[in-house]
């Protein structure tokens, strides 16, 4: 048998020696308190960027502008008057003398959709559902039971078909999401005017607050409107509120 030399003897008591200090050490370090830990929100509400647009929301502010209609009091968002063509001017000044009835006969039932921009402002009884996966934005609407699907980081279709919520295509900005409709139908009205199948909407959605959410809509359609402008619309956050199923009636 082979006795450890003295060299050997002295690295192995070395090493007991450090290792008996680093256990000595690790038991002096502070534990973590639980205390602590538990005030700190494992998610905390984000104002900005993707999330942020989650929830439901409607427009207690507006009630019922959600469905068609004239809208005498419509302006743009500085203010000014809709820059209408001649021939629609016409028609809306007509409107007025006709005690609000809506130009549209087909939306005037109001048992299709009000299509956009107009179901972006809900009536307070029926608010609408943001949800947001990595792919797409969905939006429920309470008002006929409808949706919306805004794709992410996609192109527009080369000929897309019209419907009443259109091809949506949307992308972040910062804490701001540019969504891009095109391929809406001719069939709905907006703010009681009429508009074509070549109606271009641009909208600018954000955060405002933990309570408040903005939808500024840049609105294009030549045949409509002697230049593009914009609409505001605000939204409010509705706590513990649901989308639910409605059935309007008569239709």
């Amino acid at each position: 048998m082979i006795s450890d030399c003295p060299n050997t003897t002295k690295l192995r008591f070395r090493f007991a020696l450090v290792a008996t200090s680093a256990v000595y050490f690790v038991a002096l370090l502070p534990a973590p308190t639980r205390a602590a830990e538990s005030t700190t929100p494992l998610i905390p509400l984000s104002l900005k960027g993707p999330g942020s647009l989650t929830g439901v929301w409607n427009a207690p502010h507006a009630p019922g502008t959600g469905a068609p209609g004239f809208q005498p009091t419509a302006t743009t968002a500085d203010g000014k008057p809709i820059p209408y063509q001649p021939a629609v001017a016409k028609l809306v000044e007509q409107q007025k003398d006709a005690k609000n009835k809506a130009i549209d006969a087909q939306s005037a039932p109001w048992c299709v959709p009000s299509g956009l921009p107009m179901m972006m402002e809900p009536p307070p009884e029926l608010p609408l559902q943001i949800l947001e996966t990595p792919g797409q934005v969905t939006m429920l609407f309470g008002d006929f039971g409808t949706f919306r699907i805004i794709h992410l980081n996609e192109k527009h279709p080369e000929d897309p078909d019209p419907t009443y919520f259109g091809n949506s295509v949307g992308h972040w900005e910062g804490d701001t999401l540019v969504v891009d409709t095109i391929g809406l139908l001719d069939k709905t009205t907006v703010l009681g005017a009429p508009h074509t199948e070549d109606m271009h909407l641009v909208e600018r959605l954000h955060r405002v607050d933990e309570q408040t959410l903005e939808d500024r809509i840049t609105i294009s359609d030549p045949k409509t409107y002697s230049r593009p402008w914009t609409w505001v619309i605000t939204l409010k956050h509705v706590s513990g509120s649901k989308v639910r199923e409605f059935e309007r009636r008569p239709c």
